[in-house]
């Protein structure tokens, strides 16, 4: 396998994996990740404690050779967070041996054979689906404290419309202005609860939990 990633890209998901893998580890290999082609143009990172398996992709700039390396998670990390901010790439060599290279640096890091891996098992992210009871009952939610507001404030209004009459004859009431701007505000007050759940629909749980 030979391939070429940001290095940026690539400690940010280090980051992200590493935290699942045993320093002090019964069983050696799971201190290792496990990093495989995913595509053209795409690597995938995975690493487990056997209870908990974390899998992430990444863009690759250049796969050359398309495999699979693994090697010590921890290690890894700590040279890729003192890489400066070039390229970085890999190259698997013979016995399981990788070579890392970014700009003047060059690493070599001993690996183990994919089989000795763990079998990880295959699962999917994929965005939440909002059921549409759950749809309706946040716009309910949202909506109707706000309807009430403004049907107390159209009250109020008029209430110190007549007042203002009283003080002052001849001035009107402009009802029509209150009969315009009411579905306004109540349709911009439906949006404002519709937009943030809709939002929320669509986000991947496990970007979320990356984000946390």
């Amino acid at each position: 396998m030979q391939f070429v990633i940001a290095r940026n890209a690539l400690q940010k998901e280090l980051a992200f994996v590493q935290g699942i893998v045993e320093r002090k580890n019964t069983i050696p290999v799971l201190a290792n990740i496990l990093i495989e082609s995913a595509g053209e143009d795409s690597i995938r990172i995975s690493g487990t404690d056997l209870d908990v398996t974390i899998r992430c992709d990444a863009d690759a700039q250049e796969i050359s050779t398309q495999g699979a390396i693994c090697v010590p998670a921890r290690k890894l990390f700590d040279i890729a967070r003192l890489l400066p901010d070039a390229p970085v790439s890999f190259r698997k060599e013979e016995n399981e041996w990788v070579t890392v290279e970014c700009d003047r640096s060059k690493f070599r890091l001993p690996g183990v054979s994919k089989e000795t891996f763990p079998e990880l098992p295959g699962f999917k992210s994929t965005p939440m689906k909002l059921p549409a009871s759950v749809l309706k009952m946040i716009l309910r939610q949202g909506t109707l404290p706000s309807v009430g507001g403004i049907a107390g404030g159209v009250l109020a209004s008029i209430a110190v419309g007549g007042l203002v009459q009283g003080i002052f004859p001849g001035t009107a009431a402009d009802f029509l202005t209150f009969l315009l701007i009411v579905p306004v505000v109540v349709a911009v007050v439906m949006l404002a609860a519709y937009i943030p759940a809709r939002r929320a629909a669509r986000i991947d749980p496990l970007m979320a939990l990356r984000q946390d």
